[in-house]
């Protein structure tokens, strides 16, 4: 039996994330206007609310009437992101011996562990370019859309036989146009599973962007299952370099 169990808890701002494919007239008649615009537009097909929509505005999807349109969040064909920004601090608490309710609530306590440097993997890269190609062989129309919150973005738990050490708490990143998201998380090199209990959150803002994407340049997971192994062997030479 370990003698140690503690909860890893990202930063308190992140949010929820999507980009993918739509209709490329509607990228066309929303690139270069007001992002407010874009923003209302979209939330207003979610709602089915005719007060905030742009009469004139070609529908969001190809294959269906904006009528059937579900929400933001379902236009997720290359990224569906929800946690917390890649450039925030972990905070890390010794939550041995205490019962599972105590475990997973986010309370803050003074004894806590706060690791502002912990070590990037690898961050991948989903962008897109504001203007349109000449040649869009390869290239996709997408829209990102982004809620940003304050709030709780899921724990990981480790259990381990020795105090809680920094330099093992390592993380991956998405880079996207709108924000950097917190991926993956990694503790002595094992994935650690995220657990969503207790998470809560209050939102911020939406911000969202539409643009031109070419798929080959999409950092996708099966991409980044590639580069794991040389990825791990530069964590190990910054290790054997700080020592």
């Amino acid at each position: 039996m370990s003698k140690y169990l503690y909860r890893i808890d990202g930063g308190r701002y992140g949010g929820e994330l999507t980009i993918g494919k739509v209709n490329p007239e509607f990228v066309r008649y929303w690139i270069n206007r007001e992002q407010d615009e874009l923003i209302n537009h979209v939330v207003s097909l979610d709602w089915q609310d005719d007060e905030d929509r742009d009469k004139d505005s070609p529908p969001i999807d190809v294959d269906r009437p904006d009528d059937e349109f579900n929400g933001w969040y379902e236009i997720d064909d290359y990224e569906h992101l929800n946690g917390a920004y890649g450039d925030g601090s972990f905070t890390v608490h010794n939550v041995s011996g205490k019962d599972k309710e105590e475990q997973e609530a986010q309370d803050w306590d003074e004894n806590y562990v706060e690791v502002t440097d912990a070590h990037m993997l690898m961050s991948r890269e989903c962008y897109a370019q504001n203007e349109e190609p000449e040649d869009l062989e390869g290239y996709v129309p997408v829209l990102a859309f982004h809620s940003a919150e304050k709030g709780g973005f899921g724990s990981w738990f480790i259990e381990t036989d020795k105090p809680f050490d920094p330099k093992k708490l390592v993380f991956s990143q998405v880079e996207t146009d709108l924000a950097e998201i917190v991926d993956t998380v990694y503790y002595d090199k094992e994935e650690l599973d995220c657990s969503y209990d207790w998470c809560d959150s209050t939102g911020k803002g939406y911000y969202a962007y539409v643009g031109w994407m070419k798929e080959e340049w999409w950092d996708s997971p099966d991409k980044s299952a590639e580069w794991i192994a040389d990825a791990w062997a530069d964590y190990d030479a910054d290790m054997e370099a700080d020592e």
